[in-house]
């Protein structure tokens, strides 16, 4: 049951980054727009960083997610981490600067990053304790 839970979520994290990645490729005003970002009011090398950040962050998370060889409590840790990174620069920037009182994106967002990142939290508690269980019934 664990390993259905954790695998099911680390597909959909995989997955979810493959989408945004293709997303920022293909679609990027669409995309950028949803989270705050006029993609077209930027210079080029403005629109090229933009897109860089964003399709080099998703690609490499879903390349790790989806590599067999890479273990589960691998893929666990750079889902949290990524989040974790996300959700500081937003409690940042909203510490800074304020919160924009037009936009309700950003709390969407940030609620789901940090729901991604109890997930992730949990299961890589739940995944160690499983395997410790398993050592330790074979040594006896």
């Amino acid at each position: 049951m664990l390993s259905l839970a954790t695998s099911s979520y680390i597909n959909l994290m995989g997955t979810v980054f493959l989408i945004i990645f293709g997303r920022v490729i293909l679609f990027p005003q669409q995309t950028l727009k949803d989270v705050g970002v006029d993609f077209t009011s930027q210079t080029i090398t403005g629109r090229a960083e933009l897109r860089a950040w964003y399709a080099g962050t998703a690609l490499t998370l879903a390349a790790l997610i989806f590599d067999g060889r890479v273990l589960v409590d691998t893929k666990l840790k750079a889902i949290g981490y990524c989040l974790s990174g996300f959700i500081i620069g937003r409690l940042v920037n909203y510490n800074s600067l304020g919160r924009d009182p037009n936009e309700i994106s950003g709390e969407i967002v940030i609620s789901l990053e940090i729901v991604g990142l109890v997930a992730s939290t949990i299961l890589r508690y739940l995944n160690n304790a499983q395997v410790t269980m398993k050592v330790n019934e074979k040594s006896h």
